[in-house]
């Protein structure tokens, strides 16, 4: 017969050292951790995309401040009569246009002549040269057209997404200058063309889809006194001034309405009044 008060202390020796093996193993790694690098967390996309906007926006100018005041600026630029006397009429002026034309981000000028030629005055950007013009625009001349301008406006007319010039003149004459995009040297190409369907004589113009059907309509408007003064009884018995409404299908302009036959105009508005 065995003695089983011998074995008694043994196992409980045994049974207290098991139970002591889960804390030996606890402090085991928890000295391992600690003297192991820590891993990395791994960056989620969130935080990279985070990360690299924050490293453009570092890389980004600040923005220059604003001077809050107007700056003279001197174009190379004068409109004079035939004989440089200012007669009746002809200091009703020439027109002048600002848009992107070239589509570089920056606005060009188109200044109209009445003696001479007109004018694109084209923006190279900034100038940083240290100079009383630093941080002005810097334009490029280039004449253009017949002069005897009186309206000047810039619209995309047959929606190319390119915008034109389009000039009214001293004999009601309109001038369409329709941009062709750049050609092989990067420069932006005009070539003149008709308006086709507008024929009566108009001073001031202005454009807008009165249609409603997505193109630009033409709004034109005579100044009789002074078209009579350049033209004399030919205009007198022509009966074409006044207010004409032309409205624009594929490229062509067809007469829709003439609200008015006698007009003195130097402007035109278009506006929803009672909306």
């Amino acid at each position: 017969m065995k003695d089983h008060s011998l074995m008694q202390p043994a196992r409980m020796t045994s049974i207290a050292a098991l139970r002591r093996l889960p804390a030996l193993l606890l402090a085991l790694l928890t000295a391992l951790s600690a003297a192991w690098p820590a891993a990395a967390t791994p960056a989620t996309e969130t935080s990279a995309v985070e990360a690299v906007i924050s490293s453009r926006a570092a890389l980004q100018p600040p923005a220059a401040p604003c001077l809050d005041r107007f700056v003279p600026y001197v174009l190379d630029h004068q409109t004079r009569t035939v004989d440089g006397l200012i007669e009746m009429f002809e200091a009703n002026g020439s027109g002048l246009a600002a848009g992107d034309l070239d589509g570089d981000g920056d606005i060009d000028l188109v200044l109209g002549a009445y003696e001479g030629q007109d004018a694109i005055f084209w923006n190279d950007g900034f100038s940083h040269d240290g100079s009383s013009h630093d941080g002005a625009p810097q334009f490029r001349k280039q004449p253009f057209g017949d002069g005897h301008t009186r309206a000047v406006t810039l619209v995309d007319v047959d929606g190319d997404n390119r915008l034109d010039i389009v000039l009214t003149r001293s004999t009601g004459a309109l001038n369409y200058f329709h941009s062709l995009g750049f050609d092989a040297l990067g420069e932006t190409q005009f070539v003149r063309r008709l308006l086709t369907g507008v024929s009566r004589p108009a001073t001031a113009l202005n454009w807008g889809d009165l249609d409603g059907d997505g193109d630009l309509d033409l709004v034109t408007a005579s100044y009789d006194a002074g078209l009579l003064t350049g033209l004399g009884n030919s205009y007198l018995m022509s009966g074409g001034g006044g207010v004409h409404v032309y409205t624009q299908d594929q490229g062509r302009f067809t007469l829709s309405a003439t609200p008015a036959t006698v007009a003195h105009a130097n402007a035109v508005a278009l506006d929803d009044l009672n909306q």
